[in-house]
């Protein structure tokens, strides 16, 4: 008998559960549609560290697209991925699909111009994969140097008193050393001489510049690698440079590789040059 009751409490308890659900559901209303491909988003809005490479990069397409993007600043110790995306209120889970799908159901019009999705993925992969890594170890291939990058992160962020001497002191340790465990995974790919020249700074530096290089190879005669209007591609390379902007080795490979004329064409196209 108890166990009847127990039964009957129970299923009772479900029924109104249930009837609170769909009451809350029809008071509610339905839910919001997500984001769609085709549709230009009122507003975006970012958090992440200013060393994201994706965060400049989703930035650059939305401004392209004159959309209002706002981009709050977290801890450069929090990793490199965007953390939270919210579009036209809504947060959104994956913002880099977000973009690669308008972009391609865009691609057939006007700002983002067609071009072989091959040679497109091609070096979005690149850039993520191969430049950034090769960036990082270069902003932080010494504690003095990162500590010269971290200043120029404290000053980008605005941020004083004893927040900006943990992250001069603290921060540019952590980095030192996140740095230097991205440069032995590099090392272990690479054999023979290579992994010799990856323990000496200019050696660091000659190889980014080669990088860079071969980039500006692949772009050719073309003033972007999208054409007159930048690609996917170009806006993944351009964020992992944007995201060091300030820093010396930003200001080292501008001048002494062919790739400032083409970075500064992609920030005008993007309105990121204001």
């Amino acid at each position: 008998m108890a166990a009847y009751y127990g039964t009957r409490a129970l299923a009772g308890a479900a029924m109104m559960a249930a009837s609170v659900k769909m009451a809350r559901s029809e008071h509610s209303g339905p839910a919001p549609a997500p984001p769609s491909q085709q549709t230009i988003p009122g507003s975006v809005e970012l958090h992440c560290s200013p060393l994201s490479p994706s965060c400049s990069t989703v930035t650059a397409f939305f401004r392209k697209l004159k959309v209002d993007c706002k981009v709050v600043d977290i801890s450069p110790l929090k990793g490199y991925e965007i953390k939270k995306a919210v579009v036209d209120g809504q947060e959104v889970s994956n913002i880099k699909q977000l973009v690669r799908d308008m972009h391609h159901a865009r691609a057939s019009s006007h700002p983002f111009p067609p071009l072989e999705r091959a040679e497109e993925d091609q070096w979005c992969e690149w850039a993520e994969k191969v430049l950034h890594p090769n960036v990082e170890i270069n902003l932080f291939r010494s504690p003095a140097d990162s500590k010269q990058s971290m200043e120029s992160v404290i000053e980008r962020m605005g941020v004083t008193g004893m927040n900006s001497t943990l992250l001069r002191n603290v921060g540019s340790l952590y980095l030192y050393m996140t740095a230097k465990f991205t440069k032995r995974k590099i090392i272990q790919k690479a054999k023979g001489e290579e992994s010799v020249s990856l323990n000496d700074k200019s050696a660091l530096r000659i190889a980014l510049n080669s990088f860079l290089e071969q980039w500006m190879s692949a772009v050719g005669n073309r003033e972007m690698m999208g054409g007159a209007e930048p690609n996917l591609a170009d806006l993944a390379v351009f964020g992992v440079l944007r995201s060091v902007e300030g820093s010396e080795t930003f200001r080292e490979v501008l001048e002494q590789t062919r790739v400032s004329s083409w970075y500064h064409r992609v920030a005008a196209a993007t309105n990121m040059d204001k």
